[in-house]
């Protein structure tokens, strides 16, 4: 501001001077058109006082010509060290009392001769002096004679700049608030963002979490919209419903739904609650499958239903456990009952097949009584034979487990019964990995169920026929024996109840055979399981761990 008022105070100085210099040219006999140009120069709005003054202050000229002969500003002010006395500004009062901003400058441009004002009474003359030269040293002064010239004095209003500096400031201000708030807003947001993405992240690995977890549950699992349209369904519900869920999501559930789950559905929105019920569910194929079903609204907080949750378990093998537990408890009361059985019984055996022996011989050969006695020897061997099955088949499962080799194990099996197989015409073919690893177990007991098991074999091919045995380790690994041969097959109606005590579709056979091979296998804590098909042979597969644990 004071840089603006300065150069604008020395322009108007300067215009001043040359107009001064111009009026010596045309005004060489009076002052009188000084006084005017003061006035008309001091007119302009932002120009407060113009004056010519000496050293001391005391005013020369004036644009109000009344000021002439007062005292601008104080005789000390140019003693100053401070003060230039040849240009540069003064804060001062202007004749209205107003501050001022006063640009000075050494005024140098001086009329040739003295007249009278024509305008006021005081004149150039009443203050200076009659004499032009007396005037001339000392009022104006001579450069050329080395006296200090007067200044001139330009007060300007800083008023407008003051102003314009306030509403720079208030704006300045304004923008160093907007910038705090919006520095603030940045930084706010810059925190904001960091925590948005932290928790975005975490939500990420929480979902990511999330989704693993219910796609790898063993449940299955099937969300629907209120309009039954399939929202999520889960791998194991697939495998249940068999569905493909990349096709089914999105479409309606009634598609595919079993016509168990359509009534399951009906009673869901009827306000019901489905908890662990257990049915069987007819699938695509016919088959029915045990489940236990449990299924419930999906709400708000606000209590607003938006959809259904379906859980449905597969419950084939709990009721397997269950199944297989029902034998085991049914196996012992049975093994129980045999070994008493068997020991009240063997003892009267004996005597009766001593007496028929002494009746055998005694009679000649061909009579009725020797056919009558030799008759009821051999009923007595084979009876005694069941007793032995009995005895065998409820003998605790005391395991006496050490390390095999189930490629020795196997192929020492098979040559306690190739003899008979190759009077039967029956060909044995081995398929055994030379890498399988050796297995724990019993084995002895073990031996005597894989000879049932070829035998069973040989009696369903009778003459001719092929038995194959073959040994693997499976991706979980387990031992996994195979022996297949090439008889007439199972009955469908039969397959469930080949393992049950007593059962049998042989004349001669005591049914014992194939329940004394399961209960072996399981002592091992392994599984058997059996598949048939009419008139293309039998195929029986044993899974033992490699590790027995007891």
């Amino acid at each position: 501001m004071s840089q603006i008022l300065v150069e604008k105070g020395t322009a108007l100085i300067r215009a001043f001077e040359a107009a001064t210099r111009t009026g010596i040219v045309g005004m060489r006999d009076s002052f009188a058109n000084l006084q005017t140009l003061l006035e008309e120069t001091a007119s302009q709005r932002d120009i407060l006082f113009l004056a010519v003054t000496d050293r001391q202050g005391k005013i020369l000229a004036h644009n109000r010509s009344e000021l002439v002969g007062t005292q601008l500003f104080a005789p000390t002010t140019f003693e100053s060290s401070s003060v230039d006395a040849k240009q540069g500004w003064l804060p001062l009062q202007s004749p209205s009392g107003k501050e001022a901003f006063a640009v000075y400058q050494a005024f140098t441009s001086i009329p040739s001769r003295i007249g009278v004002h024509s305008r006021r009474q005081s004149t150039w003359m009443d203050f200076c002096g009659p004499n032009h030269l007396a005037w001339m040293d000392r009022c104006l002064g001579d450069q050329a004679s080395g006296q200090i010239p007067p200044l001139i004095f330009v007060g300007l209003d800083p008023e407008p700049f003051r102003e314009a500096l306030k509403q720079d400031i208030r704006m300045t201000v304004l923008l160093a608030a907007v910038l705090v708030v919006l520095g603030l807003g940045g930084l706010f947001s810059v925190v904001l963002a960091r925590k948005y993405r932290t928790y975005h992240d975490k939500l990420l690995d929480i979902n990511a979490i999330a989704s693993e977890v219910v796609a790898s549950l063993p449940l299955g699992l099937v969300v629907t919209d209120l309009h039954g349209v399939v929202v999520f369904l889960n791998q194991t519900a697939e495998g249940i419903l068999g569905v493909v869920a990349q096709i089914n999501i999105g479409k309606s559930i009634q598609e595919y739904w079993p016509p168990e789950m359509k009534e399951v559905s009906v009673r869901l929105r009827q306000g019901e609650r489905i908890l662990e019920e257990e049915f069987s569910l007819t699938l695509r194929e016919g088959k029915l499958m045990p489940v236990s079903v449990s299924a419930s609204h999906i709400m708000t907080v606000e209590k607003v239903t938006i959809g259904f949750v379906y859980i449905i378990k597969d419950m084939k093998e709990v009721r397997q456990l269950q199944d297989a537990l029902r034998r085991r408890e049914k196996l012992a009361a049975i093994g129980n009952l045999a070994a008493g059985v068997a020991h009240e019984v063997r003892n009267p055996l004996s005597s009766i097949k001593g007496f028929a022996a002494y009746f055998a011989v005694k009679y000649p050969d061909g009579s009725d009584e020797k056919i009558a006695a030799t008759t009821m020897m051999t009923e007595v061997d084979r009876l005694n034979k069941v007793i032995s099955d009995l005895l065998d088949f409820s003998r605790t499962s005391d395991l006496q487990i050490k390390e095999t080799d189930i490629t020795i194990l196997i192929n020492h099996s098979l040559s306690l019964i190739r003899h008979d197989a190759e009077i039967k015409g029956i060909n044995i073919s081995v398929s055994i990995p030379d890498d399988l690893p050796h297995v724990r177990l019993d084995p002895d007991r073990f031996t005597q169920a894989l000879l049932n098991l070829y035998l069973n074999a040989m009696q369903a091919m009778n003459q001719s026929g092929e038995l194959s045995v073959r040994a693997e380790q499976d991706h979980y690994g387990h031992i996994r024996i195979l022996i297949s041969d090439t008889g007439p097959g199972i009955n469908a109606e039969h397959i469930h109840d080949i393992f049950k005590p007593y059962f049998t579709t042989k004349p001669k056979g005591t049914g014992l055979g194939l329940a004394i091979v399961q209960k072996i296998v399981e002592a091992h804590n392994g599984t058997i399981t059996v598949s048939s098909e009419q008139g293309r042979g039998t195929e029986i597969s044993i899974n033992l761990p490699l590790d027995y644990r007891d």
